[in-house]
């Protein structure tokens, strides 16, 4: 897991991180990392505060219409 991802107490997610203000990286327990663009930061303190990291993805996140992509190892090594 990239160094600035902050690990969390979850069954499917790593980690986490807001880059920029803008953009949630989510780290899953597969070792894959998807990047979530123009999630505000209450956003992202209202993921970190729930008590189902994985249940907050799923209902505000990814319901919440934000496009998403995986990023490669070279793209997070990067980060």
């Amino acid at each position: 897991m990239n160094p600035k991802m902050i690990p969390v107490l979850s069954s499917n997610i790593d980690g986490v991180a807001h880059l920029n203000d803008l953009t949630l990286l989510v780290t899953f327990k597969s070792a894959k990392t998807y990047a979530y663009d123009n999630v505000p930061k209450d956003v992202f303190d209202g993921m970190q505060a729930a008590p189902s990291k994985g249940n907050y993805l799923n209902a505000v996140i990814k319901k919440g219409g934000y496009a998403f992509r995986l990023l490669t190892n070279d793209e997070v090594d990067a980060l």
